[in-house]
C-alpha cells in the first residue's frame, strides 16, 4: 500500500509541477500576502486532483468519458474564469494597489484553486491513465482508494508548499514596484491564457 501511495505521489507531482495558472496564483499570493493564502489555493487544486484520481481508480469510465466529452465546454469555462481573473488583476495593477485581494479570504483562495483545477480538462485527461495503470492495482477497494487519494494529495501539496515557502522566503526583499509589475504580468498572462483556452475550445483543439 505504501508503494502505491508513493507512486501516486510521484505521478501527481509530475502533473502539478508544470508551471501553470494555479502555480502563478500561489506565487502571487505568497509574495503579496503570506504563504497560508498560497497554500489555501494549492489545497483547493489538490482537492480537485484527488477527486480526479478517485474517479480514475474506481474505473468510473462513464463519468470520466462524459467529462472528456464535455472538454470544449470545460475549456471555455476555465478560459473565461482565467480571463476574468486576469482582467481583475490588471485593473488592480493599473490602480497601483498591490495589496488588494483578488479573493477576500483563505476560503476564497481555496475555492479559486479548486474551481480552476476542476475546470481544467487537461488534468482530467492525465488522470485517466490511472484507471489502467499498475500503480492503481492494490488489494481491496478501500485500501487502494485510500492509497491513491493520499498519494495524490501528498504529491500536489508538496509542490504547492515548495512554491509558497520559496516565494514567501523572498517576500521581504521584493519591492512594491516589483509587486506592481508582477501583478501586471500575472494579470496579462492569465488573461491571454484564458483567451487561448476559449479559442482552442471553439476550434475543437
Amino acid at each position: 500500500m505504501l508503494s502505491v501511495m508513493i507512486a501516486n505521489a510521484l505521478l501527481a507531482l509530475s502533473i502539478a509541477v508544470p508551471f501553470g495558472p494555479i502555480s502563478l496564483m500561489c506565487v502571487q499570493r505568497a509574495l503579496i500576502f503570506d504563504p497560508w493564502r498560497a497554500l489555501a489555493c494549492g489545497a483547493g487544486a489538490s482537492t480537485a486532483h484527488a477527486v480526479f484520481a478517485a474517479f480514475a481508480f474506481l474505473g468510473a469510465h462513464y463519468a470520466i468519458g462524459h467529462a472528456v466529452g464535455l472538454k470544449p465546454l470545460l475549456q471555455s469555462i476555465s478560459g473565461l474564469l482565467l480571463f476574468i481573473l486576469g482582467i481583475r488583476i490588471l485593473f488592480l495593477a493599473r490602480r497601483g494597489d498591490v495589496s488588494a485581494p483578488v479573493t477576500v479570504s483563505v476560503s476564497g483562495d481555496f475555492a479559486a484553486g479548486l474551481t480552476m483545477a476542476l475546470c481544467n480538462p487537461t488534468t482530467i485527461l492525465r488522470y485517466i491513465a490511472l484507471s489502467g495503470s499498475d500503480i492503481s492495482q492494490v488489494r481491496g477497494i478501500v485500501a487502494g482508494l485510500t492509497a491513491t487519494i493520499s498519494g495524490v494529495v501528498l504529491g500536489t501539496v508538496v509542490w504547492y508548499a515548495v512554491l509558497a515557502c520559496s516565494a514567501s522566503a523572498v517576500q521581504s526583499k521584493v519591492s512594491r514596484a516589483f509587486l506592481a509589475r508582477l501583478n501586471f504580468l500575472s494579470g496579462a498572462t492569465l488573461a491571454v491564457m484564458g483567451l487561448s483556452m476559449v479559442a482552442l475550445s471553439r476550434s475543437g483543439g
